[in-house]
């Protein structure tokens, strides 16, 4: 696990293909973070590393 944090949220689309530059990992990020809304990803959490 790798924490990461950033100074605002952003979507979770985007953390995905930044983080992995893969999109389709955005499903796996959903399940895990549970957010109310995705356009709203948490500012600081945890990732499993790739």
């Amino acid at each position: 696990m790798q924490g990461i944090t950033h100074a605002q949220s952003m979507p979770l689309l985007v953390l995905a293909y930044r983080l992995y530059q893969d999109v389709s990992r955005y499903s796996g990020l959903l399940e895990q973070f549970d957010p109310i809304n995705p356009c709203f990803a948490p500012a600081s959490f945890s990732v499993p590393v790739a």
